[in-house]
């Protein structure tokens, strides 16, 4: 692993989005791929999963729908809800799982959630994949956040103002990764289902 590549690592993101607010779907077309969440649902999700002492899987590819010892990439330790979805808030990761992410091979999140067949509402969350190739677009990617933190830790000894709780260069990393600004896609994502 190349030093930029060790820095990276150092680097990878404990907080990220797993689950957006309001309505979205998979980008693969799949039968009954379209979902939605509400702060309520989303909530209590969070706080179900906070009493789990040792936080939620994070697998590869979602191995463990398919076997009981998959390996592990990480445990999520916490959740919140946020104005624009479910975040897991403190990620533990393993080697395998950083040099994945630094290497750009697996980089996305992938959530696996229970959901109502007939109205689309997610409720309740079974665990988490990191992935090459997730179903759900606009969710985190973890090397982007890592080379944001990279970026902004190297550059910590200047003083950023803040905009609405973000600096100027994490405005920007948002608004590239998510292609809105964080106004943008709250105001998106609350729209109520029908």
């Amino acid at each position: 692993m190349s030093i930029a590549a060790l820095r990276l690592s150092s680097q990878l993101p404990r907080a990220f989005r797993i689950i957006p607010v309001g309505r979205f779907h998979a980008h693969d077309g799949r039968p009954n791929g379209n979902w939605y969440l509400l702060p309520e649902r989303g909530r209590m999700i969070a706080a179900l999963a906070n009493q789990n002492s040792r936080g939620l899987l994070i697998d590869f590819e979602h191995e463990s729908l398919k076997k009981a010892d998959a390996p592990e990439a990480g445990r999520a330790k916490a959740l919140e809800w946020r104005d624009d979805g479910l975040y897991v808030t403190d990620a533990s990761w393993t080697a395998e799982a950083k040099a994945m992410i630094a290497a750009d091979k697996k980089r996305f999140i992938s959530p696996v959630f229970h959901f109502n067949g007939a109205t689309g509402e997610v409720l309740s969350l079974e665990s988490i994949a990191l992935t090459g190739d997730p179903a759900l677009l606009g969710l985190t990617d973890l090397s982007q956040v890592a080379v944001a933190s990279a970026v902004n830790s190297q550059q910590s000894s200047i003083e950023e103002p803040l905009i609405n709780g973000m600096t100027a260069r994490s405005r920007e990393v948002y608004e590239r990764a998510f292609g809105h600004s964080p106004e943008a896609l709250a105001a998106l994502h609350a729209e109520k289902p029908e």
